[in-house]
């Protein structure tokens, strides 16, 4: 499903946008169109389509199509585990049901003007202009209502557990240490009141009340308890071509996260932090997750990592996992490859400490190479190692997905993570490949 090529030309991560402050959601691909298209004619093409059935119908199916859309939007959803098929395909669903639920409920509207509350601006609001719109007229899709709210508040009450769980003890609660780093990016690391377990490819919603009120962010999560480290074989490539020593390992209970500065949240964090002591500060915060990270790269022999900017934060813990099942023979990997784009070299210290505990880690120079590309470098870039290079400008990736084919050792997986057109730049060199073996290509994007 992951290689199917997109809807129009190579666009399919990319939002369409209806201004520069709004977009639509992006393309489908072709399952997916096949899947909504599926949806829409089961929801609009019935027998006996004349206007007196027309109020009923488009109500009933107004009122039933609630169900998966709400469904389709939560992120304790059963079925992302039962199915092992991510959120982002999810909330695409959810965005089309309710565009067919929505058009439904306009029709049902203009055929019977008494609908009730159907223009509500909240989905709150929303539903319970629907649910008193049923209970008034005594009609039989009431239980989906109850259906809805069953899926609704089962979800709050998951998400309720996990803040407290991880959040609050008798003694404390969980704190959040913010550091303002190059870029306008800053990393959040999270104390937790008790132990918490990762797997590659996870996120996370952080909620910091003082800052976002009641909303959360997703973020990836880029580290958790890590490795001791056993060896000083090297360190990540500096600004010039220096090394900086490593830095010393995290706490049991804690995970980091790498978050650029937009709008919102993120901007808050890094302009209090910037204008802190130490380009620091602490709060309290609270995390709900880990979701995601279903994705298992150990049956392949060779994996391809890119990552674009602070897509890194997907694609670090993927790096430490599989290099220590090649040292323990875990897993099939013979051969890992990751490739980094950057706009400047002060990037880097995004993943500094992380990054040079992998680089540290037994076994790694046997199976691992990366390769950063800086796109606008300030200096000449020196490499000093053989398993670690940099360059200039971006990454030509059909050219790169060639070569690491051609070498290839067994099955090969190519995983992307970063902006909507780097992702479809990837997904696009990897299309013609798809002939040469097994070559497996999965994506991770927030569609939030």
């Amino acid at each position: 499903m992951y290689w199917q090529p997109p809807l129009w030309k190579k666009k399919h991560n990319t939002p369409f946008q209806i201004s520069s402050a709004i977009d639509n959601g992006t393309l489908p691909r072709p399952i997916g169109i096949r899947s909504c298209s599926l949806f829409t004619a089961r929801s609009t093409l019935q027998d006996g389509a004349v206007i007196a059935a027309l109020r009923g119908r488009t109500g009933t199916l107004a009122a039933l199509n609630l169900i998966p859309t709400v469904l389709f939007a939560l992120r304790n959803n059963p079925l992302i585990t039962l199915l092992q098929v991510s959120y982002d395909d999810f909330n695409l669903f959810h965005r089309w049901c309710a565009r067919v639920t929505i058009l439904e409920a306009l029709v049902h509207t203009v055929s019977w003007m008494t609908f009730l509350n159907i223009h509500r601006i909240t989905v709150i609001g929303a539903l319970v202009g629907l649910y008193l719109h049923l209970e008034r007229h005594g009609l039989p899709q009431i239980p989906w209502m109850h259906l809805i709210v069953v899926f609704w508040a089962g979800e709050w009450i998951i998400r309720l557990f996990m803040i407290w769980y991880y959040g609050f003890k008798l003694s404390r609660k969980s704190a959040i240490k913010v550091e303002a780093m190059p870029g306008e990016a800053v990393r959040v690391t999270i104390d937790l009141v008790r132990p918490w377990h990762s797997r590659p490819g996870c996120h996370v919603h952080l909620w910091v009340p003082g800052m976002s009120q009641l909303t959360s962010h997703p973020f990836s999560v880029a580290w958790a308890p890590p490795a001791s480290p056993t060896s000083k074989e090297m360190t990540l490539p500096t600004l010039e071509g220096q090394v900086l020593a490593p830095n010393a390992p995290a706490k049991a209970n804690q995970i980091s996260l790498i978050c650029r500065a937009r709008t919102g949240l993120t901007r808050k964090m890094y302009e209090r932090a910037a204008n802190s002591p130490n380009e620091t500060f602490s709060t309290f915060g609270f995390i709900e997750g880990p979701y995601g990270g279903h994705h298992s790269l150990d049956s392949y022999g060779t994996v391809l990592l890119f990552a674009g900017g602070v897509g890194i934060t997907h694609q670090v813990m993927y790096l430490k996992h599989l290099i220590a099942g090649f040292h323990r023979s875990t897993t099939a990997t013979q051969k890992l490859v990751l490739i980094w784009t950057v706009p400047d070299a002060e990037s880097l210290e995004w993943v500094r400490p992380w990054m040079d505990e992998i680089l540290r880690m037994p076994g790694r120079k046997q199976v691992l190479r990366v390769k950063l590309f800086i796109t606008r470098p300030k200096a000449p870039l020196h490499n000093n190692s053989e398993t670690v290079k940099m360059f200039a400008g971006r990454p030509k990736t059909a050219t790169l997905i060639e070569e690491e084919c051609r070498t290839r050792v067994g099955a090969m997986a190519v995983t992307v993570c970063g902006s909507g057109p780097f992702a479809d730049d990837v997904r696009a060199a990897v299309r013609p490949v798809l002939t040469e073996g097994s070559v497996d290509f999965i994506e991770e994007a927030f569609t939030y």
